[in-house]
């Protein structure tokens, strides 16, 4: 008889992360948290990201945890969660990354004066932060969700995090036909619904981390404390 066993054993994810400040202020400043989207690493978001580098603060680039193949290529691209089906194995995913999100997050909040946590996701890392936000057991602030979707049917399952951010943006080009605009739409309605501070802007272009998409995160960043 051929005895046959078939089992699990956890491991645990690890994501590498960059941070760097700007400005000359010695008290506490914003930590600004970049979250990239399906196939980026720290690098080609960073890139993309040049403008909101001039706003004082620390910045942090996580990377997401899961390799992808991409054979013969240099960069290799990241993603943040593996599975995108069904909403209980989805949040499952989301749940397992927040947490890494996160215990980076406590790490340089330990290390450092922090005012404020603000996030700025794209794709991939704007449904993370999206996530974040509304279950995270540490939600950031306030959350730039660009070219996403924030999953707020997730609300109907579990009871949202008692700390509510202070803004949520969803910022969204208009030719995208990767994410729907419309239906990123109806989320922040609905995020409205559930007391959430939340608003919708709308930038030229398709899915893609554009520079009208990030000077629209740059001017909302900049006038968050206004709303």
């Amino acid at each position: 008889m051929i005895l046959q066993q078939i089992s699990s054993t956890p491991f645990e994810i690890q994501a590498q992360w960059s941070l760097f400040k700007t400005g000359s202020s010695i008290d506490a400043v914003p930590l600004y948290v970049y979250l990239h989207g399906y196939g980026e690493n720290i690098k080609t978001f960073r890139d993309k990201t040049q403008n909101l580098h001039e706003l004082e603060g620390y910045h942090l680039f996580i990377q997401g945890p899961y390799p992808l193949p991409r054979p013969g290529m240099t960069n290799r691209g990241y993603a943040w969660y593996i599975y995108d089906g069904p909403d209980s194995d989805f949040a499952s995913e989301l749940a397992k990354s927040t947490n890494l999100v996160e215990s980076v997050v406590r790490d340089v909040k330990g290390e450092h004066e922090i005012a404020e946590v603000v996030v700025i996701g794209f794709s991939m890392g704007a449904y993370l932060g999206g996530y974040w936000a509304m279950l995270g057991e540490e939600p950031p602030d306030y959350l730039a969700a660009c070219g996403g979707r924030i999953k707020t049917e997730l609300l109907n399952d579990r009871p949202p995090t008692q700390k509510k951010p202070l803004g949520i943006a969803a910022i969204h080009g208009r030719e995208d036909g990767s994410v729907k605009g419309d239906q990123q739409e109806a989320c922040i309605q609905d995020l409205r619904k559930h007391g959430y501070n939340a608003e919708m802007t709308w930038v030229e272009g398709g899915h893609n981390f554009s520079p009208a998409m990030s000077k629209a995160v740059k001017t909302w960043v900049g006038n968050r404390r206004e709303r």
